[in-house]
């Protein structure tokens, strides 16, 4: 583990800003397999005040689908996400486990669909240069698409775009943080995009999955290599934004329905988590149509669903289409 304390004033100002620089270093650490850790003089403070704040983009329902899908990392992995890096150091001490926190790191970019932009990026774009491009708000106008295999998410100078290489996997997704590191952006306000890049790269740096970390300058200059894909990645089949949203918060097992579904092109979109109004909760349904997928329902409950007018169907991409589209030949 390589443990950075550098201080924003000698790192971060214009008068002495090793961005960049810091970036190559520390990217070069992750690539020979070191767990880079960055810490703030805010840092400590916070930890010993106990006044450590989760930041924005932390979602406790959403993190709590991802450990559902036994997605190999736990409560005592999320700390690292909600307490900062004081209590990460402390429980990689007491209790390391490397591989909960890499699979915690994979799963961390879905992290960012919910608030983030919803793009579509060609699987050859560089994705570092594309983030430059949106960070900067330069990015060539397209034409709408209605279909999405990329978010952007931003705080001020800092930002994380991702690009899912396969739908359905949360594991395959590859990511770019940047900071803007030039010259003019590096006022007192920069300060706090500073300090949540160092967060970012905390917890990203750990994923084992195509991750780069970068400054702005670096990209522009063409001195940051373009991320080769894992080889047994395919592209990713890119699908509507509204069935993407969807599989932000699917679970595993929704989520390869959901894509064939979506593939078909002759689902509508239904709800995830619905509940009825005796308060049955089903996974999947199209509670106009009142259909719901039989995952995992429990008998007596299905046999209520049934005399309260669900017609409950199998979770098979075939019987599903059959079903729905029979209730609108009926409507």
């Amino acid at each position: 583990m390589a443990i950075f304390a550098d201080g924003w004033r000698f790192h971060a100002v214009p008068a002495c800003n090793r961005i960049a620089d810091d970036a190559h270093k520390r990217r070069a650490l992750r690539d020979q397999g070191t767990v880079v850790v960055a810490i703030t003089w805010r840092d400590v403070e916070q930890a010993l005040a106990h006044a450590v704040a989760p930041p924005d983009w932390f979602d406790q329902q959403l993190v709590a689908v991802l450990m559902q899908q036994s997605a190999g990392f736990g409560p005592d992995h999320v700390d690292l996400l909600r307490r900062g890096p004081i209590d990460f150091l402390l429980g990689w001490i007491q209790r390391p486990d490397p591989e909960g926190h890499e699979a915690l790191g994979n799963q961390a970019p879905w992290l960012f669909a919910k608030g983030g932009t919803h793009l579509s990026l060609d699987p050859g774009e560089d994705l570092a240069q594309a983030a430059v491009e949106h960070l900067t708000d330069s990015a060539s106008p397209s034409p709408p698409r209605a279909i999405t295999n990329a978010w952007w998410w931003r705080a001020g100078d800092v930002g994380v775009l991702t690009r899912a290489l396969a739908v359905g996997s949360a594991s395959s997704l590859e990511t770019v943080v940047v900071l803007d590191d030039r010259p003019e952006r590096l006022t007192d306000g920069h300060r706090a995009a500073w300090e949540e890049w160092l967060r970012l790269g905390n917890v990203l740096g750990l994923r084992t999955q195509p991750t780069r970390i970068v400054a702005f300058s670096e990209v522009s200059a063409g001195s940051v290599a373009t991320a080769e894909p894992a080889a047994s990645v395919e592209p990713a089949t890119l699908l509507p934004a509204a069935w993407q949203e969807l599989l932000d918060l699917a679970t595993d097992e929704e989520r390869h329905l959901l894509v064939d579904l979506a593939g078909d092109g002759v689902v509508p979109v239904p709800e995830l988590g619905y509940e009825t109004g005796d308060g049955f909760p089903l996974d999947i349904a199209w509670p106009d149509a009142r259909i719901a997928v039989d995952l995992h329902i429990d008998e007596d409950v299905r046999r209520d669903l049934v005399d309260a007018g669900w017609m409950l169907v199998p979770a098979e991409p075939e019987a599903i289409a059959a079903a729905v589209a029979g209730a609108h030949e009926g409507a």
